[in-house]
């Protein structure tokens, strides 16, 4: 088992030195973006299981920018504390207990608004393909596991976290690939398995639209009908394409003002009034948007200023 803590130097290298210890366990990098200036801290044990890298990590108020791992995928157990997970375009409120299923093929932002604490267990993405080919499809929402299964996986990670805190414990090879069946068979039991994927045709048009609505998507008139007549395509068609998804598609747009609402909230050095952003992004009621931002995102747009101006900027940067 690996160990990092900051404790064991000055306050001053603190920040740098984590970034280069993440940079030797993980293989890839860190760069924290903000941090407290001096009294960053943070604590992290590591163990490898075969194919499987536990991970339980705690850390005070930073941002901090994952860059890419080869060929894994984690499922994350978030502890204690409150943070925002950004990924792409997609942004999750991670607060106690929240379970999620990060790509780390693909650069991700995270944001602590206090201290946290969680629990990884990274998996070579081969391992989770073979027993769930569509597992992307998990990584845009927290998992809402199956009552049934709950416990059970649960309970796994209880274990999995008790071999990790037991420096001396024996190596247990013989928990990696029941690590993996149960993971695939917790995310297969939330229903959003895909029972056939969409035609080619229908990610074209997908795609297609929400280009058009990215284009449009501070226009206050912007709805079904405006869609439908800028791609030349049924509203009703519009509606089928994203129903697939799960989705209606004005909640898709809604959905990505909110995201660009809270990145603009997280700029520190923006003078903007939080009605003004709302306006910029097409919202036309302050309340209706504090309302949608809530939630969202599990707390009001000043919280989320707030947190943005709590780590001000660090001076450090990842190492390599």
């Amino acid at each position: 088992m690996i160990t990092v803590d900051t404790n064991s130097v000055v306050p001053r290298k603190r920040a740098s030195f984590w970034q280069e210890s993440f940079l030797a366990f993980r293989k890839s990098a860190i760069v924290i973006e903000r941090s407290e200036a001096v009294g960053f801290e943070g604590r992290c044990n590591v163990r490898a299981l075969g194919g499987l890298r536990l991970v339980e990590v705690t850390a005070s108020p930073h941002r901090v920018m994952f860059l890419p791992v080869e060929d894994s995928v984690s499922i994350h157990v978030h502890i204690e504390g409150r943070a925002i997970l950004e990924q792409g375009r997609h942004y999750k409120q991670v607060d106690s207990g929240s379970l999620y299923l990060e790509d780390d093929r693909r650069p991700r932002r995270l944001t602590l608004g206090s201290r946290c604490r969680a629990f990884c267990i990274s998996v070579p993405v081969r391992h989770l393909v073979e027993r769930l080919p569509d597992w992307e499809r998990f990584t845009q929402n927290p998992i809402r596991l199956d009552p049934a299964l709950s416990p059970i996986f649960l309970d796994h990670v209880r274990s999995l976290r008790r071999l990790l805190a037991a420096p001396d414990a024996p190596d247990a090879a013989d928990m990696e690939s029941p690590t993996y069946d149960l993971l695939a068979l917790s995310l297969e039991s939330t229903g959003l398995s895909a029972s056939c994927a969409p035609s080619r045709l229908d990610v074209y048009h997908v795609k297609r639209i929400k280009a058009f609505i990215h284009d449009h998507l501070c226009d206050p008139t912007l709805d079904t009908d405006f869609i439908a007549a800028g791609v030349g395509l049924s509203a009703r068609h519009i509606q089928r394409l994203f129903t697939a998804q799960s989705q209606h598609v004005m909640e898709w747009v809604w959905q990505e003002r909110l995201d660009g609402c809270y990145r603009r909230l997280m700029q520190p050095a923006t003078e903007v009034s939080i009605s003004d952003i709302a306006y910029e992004w097409g919202f036309s009621s302050p309340a209706h948007f504090s309302r949608a931002f809530r939630v969202r995102y599990g707390a009001a747009p000043r919280e989320i200023r707030a947190m943005a101006f709590q780590v001000p900027q660090s001076k450090s940067r990842a190492s390599g």
